[in-house]
């Protein structure tokens, strides 16, 4: 995990956090809604703290608002930004995926994310593609 290991990032990735609208602009996703119990981490958290946060905020999208789309609405979301080249809305659509398909359907969201992929790498969305490829 980048923020536990602190390595560097190449221009492509901070051009992509950019076309976000930076960690800001993520974190409104990422950290849309509170839980009880949780506090983000501070510059004295040890880095057990800072992993647990880190895991629950991306790997399980604990912090993100509920989504009520059906996955099949969730995947034409994601085809439909991963087509126009709209980054944000992509990783919007990547942090909701968790509230939206269920442990048992893990495989209907790895063959959407393919799909939009494929529809980023055919439209020549670089920063999209790359995006959706972190998440394979």
């Amino acid at each position: 995990m980048r923020s536990l290991e602190l390595d560097t990032i190449n221009a492509l990735e901070l051009r992509m956090m950019e076309s976000c609208g930076g960690n800001e602009r993520a974190n409104k996703i990422w950290q849309a809604q509170s839980q009880s119990g949780w506090k983000a981490p501070v510059p004295s958290s040890d880095m057990k703290e800072r992993k647990r946060w880190i895991e629950a905020k991306y790997t399980w999208s604990g912090f993100t608002k509920p989504s009520d789309e059906t996955r099949v609405e969730w995947c034409e979301n994601l085809k439909n930004a991963a087509s126009k080249g709209d980054i944000f809305v992509v990783l919007g659509c990547l942090a909701r995926r968790r509230h939206v398909i269920r442990d048992k359907e893990t495989s209907y969201a790895d063959t959407a994310i393919e799909a939009a992929l494929q529809i980023s790498r055919d439209g020549g969305h670089i920063l999209c593609e790359r995006l959706l490829g972190m998440y394979q």
